[in-house]
């Protein structure tokens, strides 16, 4: 836009026309001097404000309550000036007509929007006007987008038939998927309409949604202010669920305030295709369909999915509005405004439940850093980043260990020993390099703070229904990840009819011991 507007010359401000906005002016009819007056203009303006813009075709120069003289020629004889305003005056004063008269708004405007060929348009105009009346910008940014085309790259014409109507595209993927095909294009260039393309954007759609139902369906009993467990007792993935959902909120605001739309759709699609429905909740669903409808475990597991929902659902609110809507109607208890009035969360919670993990994590038995004003700022910072690092490389390794033992339970699986997870016996020698066990180890010690083994970490981790560590690694084989060994057998025992997790029982309808006191 800099060199469209130094390589611009003078602007001619009036138009031969006769719709528009009247130049209040009057024209010598001797010598054609044109005089223009501020109190000239305020009368005319009071004029179109009562009667509307035919005031000035409809007033007489004779009505007009001035004596005027040229300044040419001293002639006294005048007409109305028949020349009308450029357009792109008009749309181009809008920040006066808009901000500088309402209370509410602020100059300058946060951001201007439109198509890349308004660089020598309303952007221009806008721009120009602004600095002659207010001596700055009139935003605080310009965003400019392209334009439609096909999948070969052609633009939309009439002429060439490969024009798409938002109505047919509303038709094929609603009016949120339209919105969500617009997010995941790069603004900056042209956006590409294909069925390929909006089949990829309906099926991100689907598992939004689906991931959506599925955390709505598990909240049916559930009142975050009467329900919900503090976080420190909760249990240890469901920390690490609210820890990943913090990193997340925080990277999609920082999306939102760079207007990166598209990395907005990237991160609203991935989290909840690969974090959430691969993972997450596929792992959480034995403690939410089988523990005690008011026990502790399916409470931790309820608490970490209202947090996820509430604030995915303001997250894709600005793009999925309707569904955004629909789905705060259902989870939000005494609703009292709509989501698109509601507030980004911040999830304070989940901040200071991690540094308050940190402060334990700094030097035990003294103060938390013998240091003031920045040192101490900086020396925080620090610990906080050594305490991410550290958890990182722990989910790290456990995702390792389990993408390892999930390949051979699916080699099993091929060969006929199993059907599914839930009825592998897994047996695991930990073989790990140095490095890698301190991790582990240090792990094992957060379960011990949260009153879980290895064990029962495990066992939910895999989706498994018997998991032992064993300290020889006979009869085990090497997984993919070097030092583990690993023996996938089917479990023992009998299949209960309640959990479908396998065990030993006396039972006469062969319920697990975990469901026998559940019931």
């Amino acid at each position: 836009m800099s060199a469209t507007i130094g390589g611009r010359l003078e602007w001619c401000l009036s138009r031969q026309r006769l719709w528009g906005v009247p130049i209040p002016a009057v024209v010598c009819t001797n010598c054609d001097q044109v005089i223009i007056t501020s109190e000239l203009i305020e009368f005319v303006a009071r004029g179109v404000e009562k009667q509307g813009i035919e005031y000035w075709s409809e007033i007489n120069v004779h009505e007009l309550p001035f004596k005027f003289s040229c300044t040419k020629c001293n002639g006294t004889a005048f007409a109305k000036e028949r020349d009308s305003l450029d357009v792109w005056f008009d749309s181009g004063i809008s920040h006066y007509a808009v901000l500088a008269h309402n209370p509410a708004l602020a100059f300058p405007a946060d951001v201007y929007l439109e198509g890349i060929d308004q660089h020598r348009g309303w952007f221009q105009s806008s721009l120009l006007t602004s600095l002659v009346l207010e001596g700055k910008a009139c935003t605080k940014s310009f965003v400019t987008h392209g334009f439609t085309v096909d999948q070969k790259g052609h633009k939309m014409s009439k002429s060439l038939g490969n024009v798409v109507s938002p109505d047919e595209l509303i038709a094929q993927i609603g009016t949120d998927g339209l919105r969500l095909w617009a997010s995941s294009s790069e603004y900056g260039g042209d956006a590409v309409v294909s069925k390929e393309l909006l089949g990829n954007v309906a099926e991100v759609y689907r598992k939004i949604r689906n991931t959506c139902r599925f955390l709505l369906s598990n909240l049916y009993d559930f009142d975050i202010e009467k329900d919900a467990v503090v976080f420190d007792q909760m249990t240890v993935l469901d920390h690490y669920a609210l820890e990943q959902l913090f990193f997340v909120n925080n990277s999609i605001r920082a999306s939102y305030e760079r207007m990166d739309f598209t990395g907005v759709f990237h991160q609203l699609s991935e989290y909840c295709a690969k974090e959430l429905s691969s993972f997450y909740l596929d792992v959480v669903k034995d403690r939410l369909y089988v523990e005690k409808a008011h026990g502790h475990e399916r409470r931790s597991a309820q608490t970490a999915c209202w947090h996820i929902l509430d604030t995915l659902t303001k997250l894709m609110a600005p793009i999925l509005s309707f569904t955004a809507e629909y789905i705060s109607d259902e989870y939000q208890k005494n609703k009292d405004q709509s989501i698109h009035l509601q507030s980004f969360n911040d999830l304070k919670e989940i901040l200071q439940s991690m540094m308050a993990q940190i402060d334990q994590h700094a030097v035990a038995g003294t103060d938390w850093y013998p240091f003031e004003g920045r040192a101490q700022e900086t020396a925080q910072k620090i610990d906080q980043m050594s305490f991410i690092a550290e958890r990182e490389e722990q989910w790290e390794l456990l995702k390792k260990i389990r993408s390892a033992i999930l390949k051979a339970i699916e080699q099993q699986r091929e060969v006929g020993t199993i059907k599914h997870s839930l009825e592998a016996r897994v047996t695991v020698y930990f073989g790990l390099n140095e490095q890698q066990t301190v991790i582990l180890n240090d792990f094992i010690k957060t379960l011990e703070q949260h009153k879980q083994t290895i064990e029962q970490f495990f066992k939910e981790f895999l989706i498994v229904s018997q998991f032992i560590v064993v300290s020889k690694e006979s009869e085990l084989n090497q997984s993919e990840l070097t030092g583990l060994s690993v023996k996938v057998e089917h479990a023992y025992g009998s299949k209960c009819p309640r959990c479908w997790h396998w065990d030993v029982t006396q039972h006469p309808e062969h319920l697990c011991n975990r469901c026998q006191k559940l019931i």
